[in-house]
């Protein structure tokens, strides 16, 4: 693993504070947050598909605005819910899942008590 002496340096500080040594420090790190897996293809193409369909949207929103002949507003909602919808998608597969902190400070400990 590369790291700047920066991150190093701040990773070697981080484990010290805890009171481990820096390999239990890390495999804690890693058991709380867990990268996603990366996703299929066929979401890529979806997401595409999306981002086309929201482009088109705001193409025939503008001249909404000038003729009239839209709902301004009910395209604008179009619109926000499909961005919803994007940011979910790119959530679900890109924000690392987070675990359960209570349970990763009690192996922590329970670590701890065996290496005494």
């Amino acid at each position: 693993m590369r790291l700047t002496q920066k991150e190093y340096d701040n990773l070697h500080a981080s484990a010290k504070r805890a009171g481990l040594p820096l390999s239990t420090y890390m495999r804690h790190l890693m058991k709380v947050c867990r990268p996603r897996e990366r996703p299929p293809v066929d979401w890529f193409k979806l997401y595409s598909q999306l981002c086309c369909i929201g482009n088109n949207l705001n193409q025939l929103t503008h001249p909404s605005h000038c003729t009239g002949h839209i709902e301004a507003e009910d395209f604008r909602q179009f619109r926000d819910d499909l961005s919803k919808l994007m940011m979910e998608m790119m959530k679900e597969m890109y924000v690392p899942e987070k675990l359960d902190a209570k349970k990763v400070f009690r192996e922590m400990k329970e670590e701890l008590h065996q290496r005494n």
